[in-house]
C-alpha cells in the first residue's frame, strides 16, 4: 500500500477512500475486531497512521532529501525546473 505512494498520492478522493477502507479491513483482521469497530480506535491500537498521513510524511522526507542533495540529480533537476517555472524563468 506504500509502494510508490508519493507518485500516486494525487489520486481522486474515491480511490483514497478505497485504500483507507482496505487498511481498515486489514486492521480488523489483525486485531480480531468485530464489524463496526471504530477506524480511529483500531489505528490507535495498532499504532498505525492513516495512509494519507503516511503519504504526506513520505513526500516531506523526499523533499528534504532533494533539497539536501541526497537523491539522484534527475529528482533535484525536477525541483529546480519547477522552482524556475514558478518564478517565471525559462
Amino acid at each position: 500500500m506504500e509502494y510508490a505512494d508519493i507518485v500516486w498520492d494525487g489520486c481522486c478522493v474515491n480511490v483514497s477512500d478505497l485504500l483507507d477502507s482496505v487498511q481498515y479491513e486489514f486492521a480488523k483482521i489483525v486485531t480480531g475486531a468485530m464489524k463496526g469497530t471504530g477506524r480511529q480506535r483500531l489505528l490507535e491500537e495498532l499504532a498505525w497512521e492513516r495512509l494519507k498521513t503516511r503519504r504526506l510524511v513520505h513526500k516531506l522526507v523526499l523533499f528534504f532529501k532533494i533539497v539536501n542533495d541526497l537523491t539522484p540529480s534527475y529528482l533535484s533537476d525536477l525541483l529546480t525546473l519547477t522552482t524556475q517555472q514558478s518564478r517565471g524563468c525559462c
